[in-house]
């Protein structure tokens, strides 16, 4: 646990640095967000346009000041941890898409009071360096070389950084299907069943108060995954996931507890999303079951997007991806379509160096940059559940500050 006097003394000891000493503007702002952050308040956008900049009017939609000063703040923290920083024990960090300074103790600061409890006992200095040592080399070398060497293979990409650097563990959702059973007089009349409108509990409860005889009916008592959940976790497990741990979970599971916690991941179907269907609430795009479509709305024109083929056969299948800030500093990722066209599709154009390369791109030309958060509508061509062609359609920056939850 790290106390405020401490914190303070960090705080300072970045302010007098190098890096920020010629600069006031980002002195009053790391001073501004820290001083919140231990007077446990809660910073949103229009908080610091108000109290900082002095904006009475402040429309976060048209004016991206805070934004820009609190991305260059980032970059001016990065530098400082480059250079005059780079051996302080306890790291002050912004997480990307929040205001919430946070401090985290370093690898290094680790090590260091293994060494001062080595000075002061003597007897145990053998036995403890070989300890610190060891401990060295699993924290600090042999997993980051692994990452780095397997890391050197991928384009950057806004999407993946939350997965491979982050502070929050990582969480893989899968999405699955609803299924219930009904009981017949003996284990051979049994069946499992399951109806395309029925993809929760919550669903299902529902369904049993439309039914004249509810008690023969009970949910499966285990998880089925599709192949559009499956598939495409194995194209990530080989090629982002390969080096990194994470914790997998069938997407019907999760809890809220779960969205404050990890960095998520969700692979799988718009039916599957669970929980998570509650973040298309403030999203341009919606979608809607049986039949399939996709509605795009960005105020001034509602576009559908339909999907009525057989996946058995030539179609095209539509999909989203989201990358949105989480409610406790997280980050969650959003893979979702209607079919594993989509999902196989996304996630090998989202894997390949030049597709990255071509979408970076995209932004750049959109945004000018490339934003931490944003979602997209994606179309999979293929034949017989077998992707031939993704192309991105149409792309949104998500503002971080705005409600999602």
């Amino acid at each position: 646990m790290i106390d405020e006097k401490t914190k303070y003394k960090i705080l300072q000891k970045i302010l007098t640095s190098q890096e920020f000493k010629h600069s006031s503007l980002h002195q009053n702002l790391l001073q501004f967000l820290v001083k919140a952050c231990l007077d446990k308040k809660t910073i949103k956008e229009q908080t610091i346009a108000e109290h900082l900049f002095h904006k009475k009017a402040f429309n976060p939609a048209e004016d991206t000041s805070v934004r820009v000063s609190v991305y260059k703040l980032r970059k001016k923290l990065e530098q400082y941890y480059s250079n005059s920083g780079k051996k302080d024990p306890v790291k002050l960090v912004i997480p990307k898409g929040h205001y919430q300074v946070r401090f985290v103790h370093t690898q290094n600061s680790e090590i260091n009071r293994l060494f001062f409890f080595i000075k002061t006992h003597k007897k145990c200095f053998f036995i403890l360096a070989l300890f610190a040592y060891i401990l060295y080399l699993h924290l600090s070398v042999i997993p980051q070389g692994t990452l780095q060497s397997n890391r050197k293979k991928m384009v950057f990409t806004p999407l993946w950084n939350s997965i491979t650097d982050h502070d929050f563990p990582r969480l893989v959702a899968l999405g699955d299907h609803f299924f219930y059973v009904r009981d017949g007089t003996d284990p051979a009349s049994r069946t499992i069943l399951r109806k395309d409108n029925i993809n929760s509990l919550k669903d299902f409860e529902a369904f049993l108060q439309t039914r004249s005889n509810p008690d023969d009916l009970r949910p499966l008592p285990y998880y089925l995954f599709p192949q559009n959940s499956v598939w495409p976790f194995i194209q990530l497990n080989n090629s982002i996931l390969s080096q990194l741990s994470y914790k997998l979970k069938p997407a019907s599971l999760l809890t809220a507890e779960d969205l404050r916690s990890y960095d998520i991941l969700f692979i799988g179907s718009f039916h599957t999303l669970g929980i998570l269907d509650v973040t298309f609430n403030h999203s341009e795009l919606s979608y809607h079951v049986f039949p399939n479509r996709i509605v795009l709305n960005t105020g001034s024109d509602t576009l559908n997007f339909t999907d009525n083929a057989d996946p058995q056969r030539y179609h095209i299948d539509y999909g989203s991806v989201r990358k949105i800030p989480g409610p406790g500093g997280n980050t969650i990722i959003i893979l979702a379509s209607f079919h594993e066209t989509g999902t196989t599709g996304i996630v090998k154009y989202l894997t390949d160096p030049e597709s990255i390369k071509t979408l970076n791109q995209i932004m750049i030309r959109r945004f000018g940059r490339l934003p931490d958060f944003f979602e997209f509508l994606f179309k999979s061509t293929g034949y017989d559940r077998t992707t031939y062609k993704t192309e991105i359609l149409y792309i949104q920056e998500t503002n971080p500050n705005a409600e999602a939850w």
